[in-house]
């Protein structure tokens, strides 16, 4: 009897640890999807890109998941009708694309805990909600014109302190930490865009172009490339469209890694962490954009190391 009694006992523990497996494996697979409400303007594709991001970071960590896009109303008037509907669904998270979602969920969604990505600035009232700034660091941006353009000595800096003030910041302590002579003219409005591409065409070597709401209109960056090629001024741009436009060269980023940030972030916040404690990123994944042809007419040269590590070439 022992003996038998020893050969069965084996067999049962494997068979109560093959049912415990398979029910521990129910519940993680069967677990609530947690609901994520994405709000982003309506009909702009690099939004897309950037949930694009979000849903593989979430996937990578095998969180399940339902994600539920908002296109917000032109005007902030009619924002209460949309608040309404993403509180009836009750997310656990709420995830604001661009910085009019950001202030809208702000206002109008205190409730519900949030993060944010696609900024194009952080302003001092946006330090302490953690998000995503769709732009690359100014550091990595200084050290590559130091690198492969050591023919700009002058950096001209067009900004709008509505919109970029913490960069702005960053841009002036990296300066004066390497050495480097920042020229900086702000515009307040379109109609002082010209005078200030002609003011620091006499005053710098290039243009490193930062995020800003006066360019958002493709007319407005259209002209203001323009200005920059006949007062023959390159100008360093911060997104491959410029680059194609007519941009001197760009260092971006893809909009999907700005999601994909995000997504890390949101994973946090499914977890239990406050978004309040969550820090400001700038993203991580750095692209390189050259435009041959205006490089060419400006008389710039560009070494063959760099064209090769170029992710976009306009020949």
């Amino acid at each position: 009897m022992f003996y038998i009694s020893r050969l069965i006992r084996p067999r049962w523990g494997i068979l109560f640890l093959f049912v415990f497996v398979q029910a521990n494996s129910f519940w993680l697979y069967s677990e609530t999807p947690k609901k994520i409400a994405c709000l982003l303007p309506a009909k702009i594709s690099i939004y897309n890109q950037a949930i694009s991001g979000l849903k593989n970071s979430l996937d990578a960590k095998k969180v399940s998941y339902q994600i539920r896009t908002y296109a917000l109303p032109t005007t902030e008037s009619d924002f209460g009708q949309t608040a309404q509907n993403v509180r009836g669904d009750k997310p656990d998270l709420v995830v604001c694309l661009g910085t009019y979602a950001l202030n809208l969920a702000r206002e109008h969604i205190k409730d519900i805990p949030s993060i944010y990505c696609m900024i194009i600035d952080t302003s001092s009232d946006y330090i302490g909600y953690g998000g995503v700034v769709v732009d690359i660091e100014p550091m990595e941006k200084i050290s590559f014109i130091q690198e492969k353009f050591p023919q700009f000595k002058k950096i001209g800096i067009f900004y709008n302190s509505a919109d970029n003030s913490l960069i702005v910041q960053k841009l002036k302590k990296t300066a004066k930490k390497n050495g480097i002579q920042l020229v900086m003219h702000e515009a307040i409005s379109i109609r002082g865009i010209q005078g200030a591409v002609k003011a620091l065409s006499q005053k710098s070597d290039c243009l490193l172009m930062v995020p800003n709401s006066l360019l958002s209109s493709p007319k407005v960056a259209r002209q203001f490339i323009l200005d920059t090629i006949h007062n023959k001024l390159p100008i360093i741009a911060f997104s491959r469209n410029y680059v194609s436009a007519g941009a001197f060269a760009g260092i971006y980023t893809s909009y999907e890694n700005n999601g994909f940030l995000a997504g890390n972030m949101a994973y946090k916040v499914l977890s239990g962490q406050n978004p309040k404690n969550l820090p400001v990123l700038w993203t991580s994944e750095i692209k390189i954009a050259l435009n041959m042809a205006v490089a060419k007419h400006l008389g710039i040269r560009i070494s063959p190391g760099t064209v090769a590590m170029a992710d976009y070439v306009v020949k």
